[in-house]
């Protein structure tokens, strides 16, 4: 029974997790070229993930990552391996921190329900 209960959790952050990223993407996809838009957008989401979650270890996760996720970007286009069309933040789009931090979130809590996943099959 508890395998049941567990494979049921698995599935249902997964199909989270996946339109989570399904959404993310489409979002980006229409709203590249209207940052302030996107980045309201993907700050909502975030705040809406992390509410339902509720957990604050997800909170610093969404904030470390978005911070050093973005930061990452910026030396890679320091480099010259891609730029962004609208960079208007330090060689980036502001958008991309929420984005990180929400990208962290959601494959944390993927790789959390497969670790209970195969550890109670056992």
């Amino acid at each position: 029974m508890a395998n049941i209960y567990v494979m049921k959790r698995l599935l249902r952050a997964f199909l989270y997790s996946l339109l989570l990223a399904f959404i993310s993407v489409v979002v980006v996809s229409l709203f590249w070229n209207k940052p302030f838009y996107l980045f309201i957008i993907i700050c909502t989401l975030s705040i809406l993930t992390l509410i339902i979650w509720n957990n604050k270890e997800d909170f610093y996760l969404f904030i470390i990552c978005g911070i050093t996720g973005a930061l990452a970007e910026t030396i890679a286009i320091f480099f010259g391996a891609w730029t962004y069309s609208y960079s208007n933040f330090i060689g980036i789009p502001y958008w991309l921190f929420p984005l990180w931090g929400l990208a962290a979130v959601f494959i944390k809590k993927i790789s959390l329900e497969i670790h209970d996943f195969i550890t109670r099959k056992k």
